[in-house]
């Protein structure tokens, strides 16, 4: 096992290279220490133990076998200790979820201060063949299939530290024979037994019905897993050659654009649709309904789909993901609660909603003065719409009489003469006067529009100024004010 080990090791790591070893005390890391300790490689090495106080005297009775490991070889020793419990509970994960934050963070601080190129992990054969179960059930896609990589980087953000696994060829029986042969000592986790983990439950109760199937089941998903690595790098190749052609360019407002004609021109769009949308957490069902309506037809605008972060929009020529509405920092420098149904408009003011600020004045209408209104304002007649005022959202069933019209006008007709995009309907808000006609069906006082980021502002025909008015009502974009 030695040899074999050395061969691994040689072909991860640069000749000299400092290495920070992560051990538990358990059989699979103990094992690890001593195979480097006896490796012909003579890498530097030191060891790494955290201690979460999970298990009581258990974690305590860990911490000081591996210390007395390291003291009796001259190996040197880092350990640390974290409340596990406390930060599950303060960020919302799992404790195994906590666990691994904690100290995947702990090994980069301790690799970066003390020079460590690399982190080694004793993870095995049967850990790589639990990890590809678990992605199965989860439904993780082809990289799932993938198992865990050999080398890779610290799974935290920005790492440069080399993170190895020199055990994971090697199945957990093959371990336990080299340590009982060696003598070397280790504590059992009396938590691997349990199977209120979903870990545990496929170590201790899936897998020895697979060995009654295949006892060489390991090896044998060991291989499949190998062949699912060359076949991800086929899969990587197809999705990048069509990257081009399909996604456009992002911006401060939208995180991924498709091009719907092209995205229909592919072969397999499905797979390209799952790994773009695959980082903004939406699930299959949304990959199933987007690609019915681009197998259906032509019609595909107007359709929102939601992740717990993202929403997708479609239209008749891209698919659009953007951040949900949240409290997000405004153009003019505070914070606006984007999640808001609607503002109340009690009076004149500044108002800010979604985005946008609103001027309201009142002033009175002088003789003479023009009852033409540039495009970022509107004039009310204030005997006809009185406060207070709705700001919101536009809905689909919003309506209103436009001004020199007889006839009513859904805004989202006016939308397609005014050919508006996505991100412009997204945007655009209408004033709603409870105190008008019709307003319990629909009915709005204003169309609040922004194409382009510009206004188009547009009012119901009741409401207009004229010439007998007296005092006036009016609302302007405060950035065109």
């Amino acid at each position: 096992m030695q040899s074999r080990f050395d061969k691994t090791l040689g072909s991860m790591l640069r000749p000299g290279e400092k290495v920070l070893l992560a051990v538990s005390g358990g059989i699979d890391s103990m094992c690890m220490a001593n195979l480097f300790l006896h490796s012909s490689l003579k890498f530097p090495f030191a060891l790494a133990h955290c201690n979460f106080h999970l298990r009581a005297g258990e974690s305590d009775s860990d911490e000081a076998l591996v210390r007395d490991w390291a003291t009796a070889e001259g190996v040197p020793f880092f350990k640390t200790d974290f409340d596990t419990q406390a930060y599950a509970a303060d960020h919302s994960v799992s404790i195994e979820m906590a666990a691994r934050d904690l100290r995947y963070a702990w090994f980069e601080r301790i690799a970066t201060d003390e020079g460590f190129g690399a982190v080694a992990v004793a993870h095995n054969a049967n850990d790589n063949a639990e990890t590809l179960i678990l992605n199965l059930l989860r439904g993780t896609g082809g990289k799932g299939f993938c198992g865990m990589n050999a080398t890779t980087s610290l799974p935290v953000t920005g790492s440069k530290v080399c993170l190895v696994r020199p055990l994971l060829d090697v199945p957990r029986s093959e371990i336990a024979k080299y340590v009982q042969e060696h003598r070397i000592p280790f504590h059992n986790d009396r938590t691997n037994a349990m199977t209120e983990f979903k870990r545990n439950k496929i170590r201790n109760l899936v897998f020895p019905l697979f060995s009654d199937v295949n006892p060489d089941f390991l090896n044998a998903l060991g291989r499949d897993m190998d062949h699912a690595v060359q076949l991800e790098g086929i899969a990587d190749s197809y999705f990048e050659s069509a990257k081009s052609s399909v996604l456009g360019r992002s911006d401060s407002e939208v995180c991924e654009r498709l091009n719907v004609q092209a995205l229909r021109s592919l072969r397999h769009k499905d797979y390209f649709l799952f790994r773009a949308l695959e980082p903004y957490g939406f699930d299959e069902g949304t990959l199933d309904a987007l690609v019915r309506l681009l197998d259906e037809g032509p019609t595909l605008g107007g359709r929102t789909f939601l992740s717990p972060e993202y929403r997708l929009v479609t239209s008749s020529e891209e698919l659009l993901v953007l951040r949900r509405n949240g409290v997000q920092p405004s153009r003019f420098g505070m914070n606006i609660d984007e999640s808001e149904v609607c503002m109340t408009v009690h009076g004149i003011g500044d108002y800010c909603f979604s985005g946008k600020r609103i001027a309201v004045r009142l002033q009175p209408l002088s003789p003479g003065e023009s009852l033409r209104m540039p495009p970022d304002r509107i004039a009310l007649d204030s005997s006809e719409a009185g406060f207070p005022f709705l700001l919101r959202k536009w809905m689909p069933g919003d309506w209103f009489v436009p001004f020199g019209m007889k006839g009513k006008k859904k805004v989202s007709d006016l939308f397609t003469d005014l050919k508006f995009n996505v991100l412009d309907k997204d945007s655009s808000l209408v004033l709603v006067c409870p105190s008008m006609p019709g307003y319990v069906t629909g009915r709005i006082a204003a169309f609040l529009g922004y194409k382009d980021g510009s206004p188009m502002f547009r009012i119901d025909d009741c409401l207009k100024v004229t010439a007998m008015s007296e005092t006036i009502v009016s609302l302007a974009d405060r950035l065109f004010y």
